[in-house]
């Protein structure tokens, strides 16, 4: 008796809901090149320095980039994010006379609503107004540029020329927000203040109540390296001698008149 079974060949697919080989393949291809796309962007991320970033690094996000941003895959995360780290805001103080940058004393528990800041939930509305400040704000944080390049960092060629670009953009950045707000304040001095707020602890938050607006998570940044004390060095009669105490003058350098690097 002959059985009434069909077979069915598996390179041409058939009704019993398998797709034919060649389709297979295509569909795992497609979906391969999703998810390296996926990988690409955080592995770019990951692999970035303030220099440059690792050449493989580079080669897979470029063959990958079109459809990354077609799909929204380059939104900046990292792996496993978003894990949040601390938040940034820019405040811009003005005022007839020149103003100083803080003291490191006074860069702590700051108001910032002493100045104009960027974003506040209380001025920009709608939300997506926030939201862009908001973002501006991350922006203008990842593209600071210290005004001096460390000596040792500079005799090479490489690293000097990312640090002159990048302090370019920096001080074209410092001046377009300055600008914009002196001619909204009417006042013919502005500085400019890189803002961070680190994220509460647990016992802060859940056991004293501290809430995240609390000014004191907030430390205003500093526009360059903050000088360390020195460790005593020891005297001929085998005493210490006491560190020299590092200078808490405020540069004078405005942001309003930073100059461009050459």
């Amino acid at each position: 008796m002959m059985s009434s079974e069909k077979t069915i060949d598996p390179e041409e697919g058939g009704s019993s809901g398998t797709l034919a080989r060649p389709w297979q393949f295509l569909l795992l291809g497609l979906i391969g090149f999703h998810l390296i796309a996926v990988f690409a962007e955080p592995f770019h991320f990951f692999s970035r320095s303030p220099v440059q970033s690792g050449a493989d690094a580079d080669l897979l996000r470029n063959v990958t980039r079109p459809y990354a941003q077609f799909m929204f895959l380059d939104h900046g995360y990292f792996f496993f994010a978003p894990n949040p780290g601390p938040g940034h805001l820019l405040r811009v103080m003005t005022d007839d006379a020149p103003l100083q940058f803080p003291l490191p004393q006074e860069r702590f528990n700051v108001n910032p609503y002493d100045g104009m800041l960027f974003p506040d939930r209380n001025r920009h509305k709608p939300r997506l107004l926030y939201h862009r400040y908001l973002m501006f704000a991350e922006f203008f944080n990842s593209r600071f540029a210290p005004p001096d390049l460390d000596p040792e960092l500079a005799k090479d060629s490489l690293i000097k020329k990312s640090w002159t670009n990048d302090r370019a953009i920096y001080t074209s950045l410092v001046r377009a927000v300055s600008e914009n707000v002196k001619q909204e304040t009417k006042k013919p001095f502005a500085r400019v203040d890189r803002l961070e707020r680190e994220i509460p602890d647990r016992i802060s938050t859940l056991q004293q109540k501290v809430r995240i607006s609390d000014p004191r998570w907030i430390q205003i940044l500093p526009e360059a390296p903050v000088p360390t004390p020195e460790a005593p060095m020891p005297a001929a009669d085998g005493n210490l001698t006491p560190a020299t105490t590092p200078s808490t003058e405020s540069s004078d350098l405005k942001p309003e008149e930073l100059v461009v690097p050459k």
